[in-house]
């Protein structure tokens, strides 16, 4: 599934498939006789599900990679490798009727709109207006013309047409070229600022890093002009951290989408690790950025570093969507926050997302609360947001497309829909980085750290320091709409309210109302956080020293990195204990990941798919309860060399209690007490990680089977 569109009532989709079927009774299979013929499109009731029967159009060839409602609202345009329709010519673009239960009509042509290319299109995009359809891919005609007008500029992979007849715009002339070595010319993806924002720019990425000869590493943006035959420009920004390559380029940028008031752009691309240039290179990573006045300017160019970069750790991102406060990001991914591992989870607020990440759209740190997990396949390849009304009736959500048929631990082949769920916060929240490890958006060489309320303390006067982020409860902050910035009840302050530079940071009883300022922050230029109560002082790492644990001060603006904290823009954690999945430092054959699970009541390792059985809470009395009132348990608490893990009744029994140790072992406590305080770990014996593999507890020892991940907030 590559994408869809919400056109009469039906739900248009496109990919590379064979066949479909309707949602079966209780297994979540083919209901019986429902199968049927679709080669990559078909149309469905988002209400029913029920297949339209006479929405059928044949494509020669697939896949079909892209499909946008036309203007009128009973019609799509797609775009794709094929090069006849129903039997006709129709190379790599056609409009096609969407017309319910109107069989002479449903899925046939719209013979008025004669547009061709080439090859074929990878994307498209509309203008709010409806007057004119944007197309990106790898082609080098459009129309049966390789220029744009008689001795125009060169037709490649980049168009405006004509939204009703399909001519090419040829006031709209932009030629990419200078692919990187091996790869065609094309725009992988590309999209359209929001209408309601005025619809006006153009982004798209790919291999080229020329657009008209001029240096657009990977990625531009084009001023519009916000409808057909406007004037258009090519807009100064550039991002020079995309000259860099990656070792495994895989065609790099995958996705792209921009925020609702198109203030910034996020992009998901592929590459493996960076190959080596500093700053590291935005590889197997989702990254953002801002885009402002200055950045689109019909002249010149202005050089725009990332605001942040997520790097997934040696897995592809193929799609993203931005909604508010968040980014999703799809691919091919294991885990996001884990820009120090390759093929495996090395930071330590790394997270387990397996192909849907949530990611803060300031911070860009994921949202540890949010992982409907999928199965590895070859990825997410497509993620959207929906307005109610649309694809799930009265309500709002998340469209996504894959090629696996286990999404949030239950069956959905190859597409499901996440609906809005009632906020839990309207406060962002949540960790607050340093923008130490951004630099010039590469990770630095050091693990990341973030702000946080040292030992866990709700005691007055505590001190705050920069420790190693890692998604816990002392990192847990509110941003609250007085100013202030809590956490544990208690609100970031200078010790004493003092103002002077040099003043260190602390956590005090909260006293805004009653004009506690000092308690107040403002994100500042350059994301700066700056103290409302003295005069010109901002939060800052001493020293610019980036060893873990460094304490906090206010000290004099300068915009420097070590004064860089961008504020969480999402809702903060539901409340509760951390709930999710837990997994050893270890991959499967089949590069999948293995969770506990709960099988018979015993505890053994099974491939991570989200399911219930594999859903942990982590009770604050230490024992770690798994699907239901089970509790992962020793079998024989005295022993001098293993037993197997079982899951007993919660009783909150010693055996029951765990401890994280320093290197992520799951120490039993009630084992080591019967054992003369011998520390004895959750161990999965022998590295197996296959299916079926049974836990033990062991003494304790080093290793990645000994390593174990667990829920965050």
């Amino acid at each position: 599934m590559y994408d869809t569109a919400y056109v009469n009532g039906e739900i248009v989709a496109v990919g590379s498939f064979t066949q479909v079927c309707q949602e079966g009774t209780g297994t979540g299979h083919c209901a019986a006789g429902t199968t049927v013929t679709r080669d990559d499109i078909f149309a469905y009731s988002p209400v029913t599900g029920a297949i339209d029967p006479d929405f059928v159009p044949v494509l020669d060839a697939g896949p079909a990679w892209a499909v946008v409602a036309g203007p009128a609202g009973n019609t799509v345009y797609v775009g794709g490798a094929f090069t006849a329709v129903n039997g006709v010519t129709h190379h790599g673009i056609v409009e096609l009727n969407v017309a319910p239960g109107d069989a002479s009509t449903d899925g046939a042509v719209v013979t008025t709109f004669a547009a061709s290319v080439s090859k074929q299109v990878h994307s498209l995009a509309l203008s709010p207006d409806g007057t004119a359809l944007y197309i990106g891919g790898e082609f080098t005609m459009v129309d049966d013309e390789s220029t744009f007008g008689p001795g125009g500029a060169k037709v490649q992979s980049l168009a405006r047409l004509n939204a009703d007849t399909g001519v090419v715009d040829n006031s709209f002339a932009y030629t990419l070229s200078d692919p990187l070595t091996g790869e065609a010319t094309q725009i992988e993806a590309m999209a359209l600022s929001p209408a309601s924002s005025g619809g006006d720019y153009l982004a798209f990425a790919g291999t080229a890093q020329q657009v008209n000869g001029v240096s657009r590493p990977r990625l531009a943006i084009v001023d519009t002009g916000g409808t057909l035959g406007a004037a258009s420009s090519l807009a100064a920004f550039t991002a020079p951290i995309l000259q860099n390559n990656c070792s495994a380029e895989h065609d790099y940028v995958q996705g792209i989408d921009f925020s609702p008031d198109s203030s910034f752009v996020v992009i998901a691309d592929t590459g493996a690790k960076n190959d080596g240039s500093t700053p590291y290179s935005v590889c197997d990573a989702a990254a953002r950025f801002d885009v402002n006045s200055a950045d689109t300017a019909p002249s010149g160019t202005v050089a725009v570093a990332p605001a942040w970069i997520n790097y997934a750790g040696g897995d592809s991102f193929y799609a993203i969507a931005i909604a508010g406060g968040v980014v999703y990001a799809g691919g091919h991914n294991r885990w996001v926050n884990n820009y120090c591992g390759y093929n495996f989870v090395c930071d330590a607020n790394g997270l387990l997302v397996a192909g849907l990440a949530a990611l803060d759209a300031n911070t860009g740190v994921a949202l540890p609360w949010f992982h409907p997990l999928t199965l590895r396949g070859h990825g997410t390849t497509y993620v959207a947001t929906f307005p109610a009304g649309t694809y799930d009736g009265p309500n709002a959500g998340l469209i996504l497309g894959t090629d696996v048929n286990s999404i949030a631990g239950a069956y959905h082949s190859e597409n499901a829909i996440f609906p809005v769920a009632p906020p839990s916060s309207s406060t962002p929240g949540g960790p607050i980085p340093s923008g130490m490890f951004n630099e010039e958006g590469g990770a630095s060489l050091k693990p990341p750290t973030c702000l946080d309320d040292t030992g866990n303390s709700s005691t007055s006067g505590n001190a705050v320091d920069s420790t190693t982020c890692s998604n816990d409860a002392e990192q847990n902050w509110n941003i609250e709409a007085d100013g202030s910035i809590q956490i544990n009840g208690l609100c970031l302050d200078t010790a004493g309210s003092a103002t002077g530079n040099d003043t260190p940071i602390v956590v005090n009883t909260c006293n805004v109302s009653t004009g506690g300022t000092t308690q107040q922050w403002a994100q500042g230029p350059g994301n700066t956080l700056v103290n409302q109560g003295a005069a010109n002082e901002c939060l800052t790492v001493p020293g610019g020293k980036v060893t873990s644990g460094r304490a906090l001060k206010i000290q004099t603006c300068n915009g420097a990195t070590d004064q860089v904290w961008p504020l969480p823009a999402a809702p903060g954690p539901p409340p509760g204990r951390p709930v999710g999945e837990i997994y050893p430092e270890l991959t499967q054959s089949n590069a999948q990941v293995p969770c506990l699970d709960n099988v018979s009541n015993q505890s053994e390792l099974e491939t991570c798919t989200g399911a219930p059985e594999q859903r942990s809470t982590l009770n604050a009395n230490g024992t770690i309860q798994i699907d239901g009132n089970h509790c992962l348990d020793s079998s024989a608490p005295l022993q001098t060399g293993t037993v197997t893990v079982v899951l007993d009744p919660c009783t909150g029994a010693a055996t029951q209690q765990w401890t994280v140790g320093a290197n992520y072992e799951l120490v039993n406590t009630g084992v080591e007490a019967v054992n003369g305080g011998t520390p004895y770990c959750l161990v999965d014996p022998g590295s197996a990680t296959v299916n079926g593999t049974q836990m033990q507890i062991s003494a304790c020892a080093s290793g990645d089977n000994y390593a174990w991940r667990l829920p965050a907030l």
